[in-house]
């Protein structure tokens, strides 16, 4: 997958919009699902991580922007090289496809196995299957399943609105 600047602008702006917008104190925060920290752009820290204080080799103690705009892209290229491997096709799939399939995975995990619907209408290039499947959601302290909103409206403007496929072509 070419990781193109429009595609790494879009990915700060779902995974840290503070960050995104300048506000440092976001370089390292608090999970919002909980468990070990999150550093910069949804780097979600591994165990081993926590226990050297390091990503990528990067001190957490020091970490900058520019570093966590480094671990950002590092962790859109292991995610495209991971689903390269599983994806049927992979190198001949469109950008558009291929940006859909590594946002998901980088958000929840195995887009595949998270989202199958969405995941085959995104290899069988099912525009009204892709609409009907993308939506987000989380679960919220209290047991109530919620929409993830601003994520979801900014996917379906890069890659679902008529305006966007017009783009896409």
């Amino acid at each position: 997958m070419q990781q193109t600047e429009r595609f790494f602008r879009y990915m700060q702006r779902v995974e840290n919009d503070q960050l995104a917008a300048g506000d440092d104190s976001f370089l390292v925060h608090t999970s919002p699902e909980g468990g070990l920290d999150t550093v910069g752009y949804g780097h979600k820290l591994n165990v081993l991580e926590k226990s050297i204080n390091t990503v990528y080799g990067f001190d957490l103690d020091t970490l900058t922007r520019e570093q966590c705009d480094y671990i950002l892209s590092m962790d859109i290229e292991q995610v495209a090289s991971n689903l390269a491997g599983i994806v049927p096709a992979w190198k001949k799939r469109s950008q558009r496809q291929q940006e859909m399939l590594v946002d998901m995975q980088f958000n929840v995990g195995n887009v595949e196995r998270t989202f199958p619907k969405f995941y085959k209408a995104v290899l069988k290039n099912d525009i009204e299957g892709q609409r009907k499947e993308y939506k987000r959601f989380y679960t919220d302290k209290l047991g109530i399943k919620r929409e993830l909103k601003r994520r979801n409206r900014f996917f379906y403007s890069r890659y679902l609105s008529p305006e966007a496929l017009r783009e896409w072509g």
